[in-house]
């Protein structure tokens, strides 16, 4: 059946209040749409969204799933501020006949061109493969246009053995090129001798660069997350689900790390490596949050006001491998220039509701807001707002019902962000000014 659609579909704000998300598809949906993100176009000051689309997927139209059993596609679409979709058709991006997951997207001022990276089953996986982990997913990158036009063929990132998992992408305006990193189980089996520890899951990256009109991967595939013991080898155990935020020709790089943890649960921490244009040694990360429990899928924004970088996480006190992750908090750390703590990390929102997956983004005049999916009784978009110096501006307030998920809020201009989210066959946006 057809999930029931929640949230209104008409922009509207009333005073006091936050402005209502608007569907960028509001005709009544078929299928299913996960993972949706967006990037904003500075010089037509519009959007392109993309999401994980279930179109093309029979008789599993509405469902979230993996491997070779899912056939998810990359789908956009570019969106006025207002809601308003441009065109009259999504933009297929990759509809190949494997699943793909995952879309990420950053826009290139300087090239006019946006880029789209995802994960997608490897074409050379087959089920006896597969359960080897010897083919699964790669990570791919396309370039498209400001008008919405695919530029080339697809890129392929990483096509190493074993899985790729999301990507995330950083754009470096310094020296036009792009960093785009991902977790990678490459080092989980295979090796010779084997890695003692085991290192199950790492944090990759790759640089691409242009050549003339062409883009093209610089160098190898690399590893980010190394022990702090020399000669700097892949960490320990698990390394996952990174971002990176960036400022002035770096790039600030964080993620969940269980190197620290024993036994069969996996106590992640959250870590970071600061990277320059085009560097690719990584001797040793830093912890930015350690404590008992899992903290995890942290998301980064650089505030200009201050000069800091801002980074939040989804907090569990009780982590698998227990059925229910039980109470979830969500908590902030502010960074200096440095990449030096700033006090202690301060708690967001206390018990959520499972798996929030938080993101922040952060206006020119310093204040910040910081976007989360609920569950329960909570469910819903939830949105808090900092100001500069890291004081909430009153509680949280829900800026839309569910089901929803994957919240993900970008700047736009000045003293504006657009956040984007999907729920119920929907693709979700509003613009939330500053107050």
């Amino acid at each position: 059946d057809t999930p029931t659609v929640t949230p209104t579909a008409t922009p509207t704000s009333v005073p006091g209040e936050l402005p209502r998300p608007v569907a960028i598809n509001p005709e009544s949906p078929q299928w299913a749409r996960f993972q949706a993100h967006t990037a904003y176009d500075t010089v037509h000051q519009r959007f392109l969204v993309v999401w994980h689309d279930k179109r093309n997927d029979p008789g599993r139209e509405w469902a979230l799933g993996y491997g070779l059993d899912n056939n998810g596609d990359i789908y956009g679409r570019l969106v006025q501020p207002d809601g308003t979709a441009v065109g009259s058709a999504d933009i297929a991006i990759s509809t190949a006949a494997q699943d793909a997951q995952w879309p990420f997207v950053v826009f290139n001022p300087q090239m006019q061109e946006y880029l789209v990276a995802w994960q997608e089953v490897d074409p050379l996986a087959t089920r006896v493969n597969w359960n080897q982990f010897t083919y699964c997913y790669n990570i791919r990158a396309q370039r498209i246009d400001a008008d919405g036009e695919l530029r080339g063929e697809p890129i392929l990132v990483s096509g190493a053995i074993d899985c790729q998992w999301v990507p995330i992408i950083s754009y470096d305006s310094a020296t036009n090129q792009y960093l785009i990193i991902w977790h990678d189980h490459r080092y989980r089996q295979g090796m010779t001798p084997p890695r003692v520890p085991e290192t199950a899951k790492e944090i990759f990256g790759q640089w691409l660069s242009y050549n003339g009109q062409t883009l093209e991967l610089s160098g190898d595939n690399f590893v980010v997350t190394t022990s702090t013991a020399l000669p700097h080898g892949p960490a320990p155990r698990y390394q996952q689900y990174a971002t990176i935020v960036y400022h002035a020709g770096q790039h600030d790089l964080f993620w969940s790390d269980d190197r620290a943890g024993s036994g069969v649960d996996e106590a992640f921490d959250i870590y970071q490596q600061r990277l320059t244009g085009g560097q690719t040694a990584a001797a040793g990360n830093t912890l930015t949050y350690g404590a008992t429990g899992t903290q995890e899928k942290p998301r980064a924004a650089f505030n200009t006001a201050n000069n800091q970088v801002w980074v939040v996480w989804q907090d569990y006190l009780n982590p698998p491998p227990a059925p229910d992750p039980g109470a979830t908090d969500i908590r902030l750390r502010r960074l200096d220039a440095n990449g030096a703590a700033m006090g202690n990390a301060q708690l967001v929102a206390s018990n959520v509701g499972r798996w929030p997956v938080p993101d922040i983004a952060c206006r020119a005049g310093g204040v910040c807001d910081i976007l989360w999916s609920g569950s329960g009784g909570a469910a819903g978009i939830w949105l808090a707002r900092y100001s500069a110096d890291g004081s909430a501006q009153g509680v949280p307030r829900r800026l839309a019902p569910g089901p929803t998920n994957d919240p993900r809020v970008v700047a736009v201009d000045g003293d504006q962000l657009w956040a984007v989210f999907a729920g119920a066959g929907h693709v979700w946006v509003t613009l939330l000014p500053g107050e």
